[in-house]
């Protein structure tokens, strides 16, 4: 199950605190973000008190925080400086967790820069990058700064892979005994780069880790209440 809890700080960033999975097991698949651009929405984002919420579903076996839209950029330090702050108040919660997954849009453009402020960010918190994070290209991670043409959107994607040292667009891995699926687009956009597109190949990819949870009687949880389709946005 994912839980998220009660608030305390208010941020740009739509972030929240949120536990994993029980010991009965169960899969998670991680989205980029479908409801467009909101981050100017202001929410709050970080838990007063993290629980092992040990239910009837056993004892927690796996914890996360999650948080989207990042945008670290430099040329908007402001984002920069959210991103220290939601660091120091993982760092001071004091709560064990997993990994921090990042759920799209963690550069503003994709560029290698952005990415290794993220990572120095990361890095002069504390944390490792990235082997403390779990990381689902964006939107913004494929956002051209010409005219957005096949190859450009090639190398946007080739530069995720590089700079975050995951093992492709999509991808699947265990955490805990937990099966957790990432998503990511891995076709061109049409008509506008902020239109996220995911191949029949990959979802093809997903139903059958699902099938084969579902076969092993594994629970299947979501980050994303909306369906993904051939194309999101």
């Amino acid at each position: 199950d994912l839980h998220s809890f009660p608030t305390r700080r208010s941020s740009d960033l739509r972030t929240f605190a949120a536990t994993g999975l029980t010991a009965a097991g169960g899969a998670a698949f991680l989205a980029p973000m479908l409801r467009g651009d909101t981050r100017h929405l202001v929410e709050n984002a970080f838990a007063n008190e993290i629980s092992d919420l040990t239910s009837e579903y056993g004892q927690l076996r796996a914890s996360f925080y999650a948080v989207s839209d990042t945008h670290v950029s430099l040329d908007i330090p402001e984002y920069t400086d959210r991103l220290a702050n939601m660091f120091d108040d993982i760092v001071s919660s004091g709560a064990a967790f997993d990994t921090i997954v990042v759920n799209g849009d963690i550069t503003n453009g994709g560029l290698e820069e952005q990415y290794a402020l993220f990572a120095e960010t990361a890095q002069a918190a504390g944390f490792s990058y990235p082997s403390d994070f779990t990381l689902v290209m964006g939107n913004h991670e494929q956002s051209p700064y010409t005219e957005g043409d096949a190859e450009e959107y090639a190398q946007l994607r080739r530069t995720f892979i590089e700079q975050t040292q995951v093992s492709g667009l999509y991808y699947d891995f265990y955490l805990n005994g937990c099966h957790i699926i990432v998503l990511g687009p891995d076709e061109d956009p049409e008509g506008s780069w902020v239109r996220v597109r995911i191949s029949g190949e990959q979802l093809a990819w997903l139903d059958g880790l699902l099938a084969a949870d579902e076969a092993a009687d594994v629970q299947v949880r979501r980050s994303e209440e909306r369906r993904v389709g051939k194309e999101c946005r």
